[in-house]
């Protein structure tokens, strides 16, 4: 069996590796029950495996795995080799158990047609958006959410185009923003604000993935605040009002974890 220190030597083996592949970017998470044993001194405070959640007849089905590469990169080819690459590194140390090709559609859009991510921080204000506090443990690291949403694109194609609008939000071409939106509104759902009324910011970072058949949405979350983004998620699914996100009537969520995405700085440590 592998140590923790050997585990750890050879994600960072991973990483040096594959910074020789052109153009290919690479993040590493943890599941946190991994991340407890092998870092117990770095460990973030109230971060458990995912466990579904469900109310309302939603449910957010878990698929927690120990540790999460994710390979992203302009060129398909590219990522191919660093995935082969990751796999015969981690050979003997991890198996490899799932995996998801995703790619990029349209300008930054969800396969529905809507853009995504508008909500992030500028780039240059994000590590202090999605980087755990001073005061934490684990400073410096994040967590990320990781889902796989299915969408029914055929049910989302009946709707014309202002229903689509108000199941979102926001318009479909500009993005803008709705003052008067219907509580079920996915923005409506997800806008966590402060005591003082401001909006509290994660960094999505989401691509499409699938073909004809089964076809949506892989969504990744990046917080320096697992509590945030843990209510995100109860109220798309109404846990403490009943009320609903419109997107969970036509996108089922597959599979869900947390991952804690340490820095090369902690994983060499």
């Amino acid at each position: 069996m592998t140590n923790a220190s050997d585990l750890l030597n050879i994600v960072c083996q991973v990483r040096d590796e594959l910074t020789t592949v052109a153009g290919v970017n690479v993040v590493v998470g943890f599941a946190p029950s991994l991340w407890a044993a092998l870092s117990p001194s770095n460990q973030p405070e109230d971060l458990a495996d995912f466990s579904d959640m469900e109310a309302n007849g939603i449910r957010l089905r878990a698929a927690q795995h120990d540790m999460w590469v994710w390979l992203h990169g302009a060129s398909t080819g590219s990522v191919l080799d660093a995935a082969l690459q990751a796999k015969r590194t981690l050979a003997g140390s991890a198996e490899l158990v799932a995996e998801q090709q995703s790619f990029g559609y349209g300008a930054s859009q969800d396969l529905t047609g809507f853009e995504d991510g508008t909500e992030n921080p500028p780039i240059d204000e994000a590590p202090a958006v999605i980087s755990l506090p001073a005061s934490s443990p684990a400073a410096g690291a994040s967590i990320a959410l990781l889902q796989r949403w299915v969408h029914d694109l055929d049910a989302f194609a009946q709707m014309d185009e202002d229903t689509k609008e108000r199941v979102v939000g926001r318009t479909l071409v500009g993005s803008v923003e709705f003052d008067d939106n219907p509580p079920r509104a996915h923005v409506e759902r997800v806008v966590v604000e402060d005591d003082d009324g401001e909006e509290r910011e994660i960094f999505r970072r989401s691509t499409a993935f699938g073909g004809a058949s089964e076809h949506g949405l892989m969504f990744v979350g990046f917080s320096g605040d697992p509590t945030l983004m843990r209510v995100m998620l109860q109220n798309m699914i109404g846990q403490e009002d009943g009320v609903t996100d419109y997107l969970t009537d036509i996108s089922t969520a597959s599979a869900s974890a947390w991952y804690v995405v340490p820095t090369l700085e902690q994983l060499r440590r």
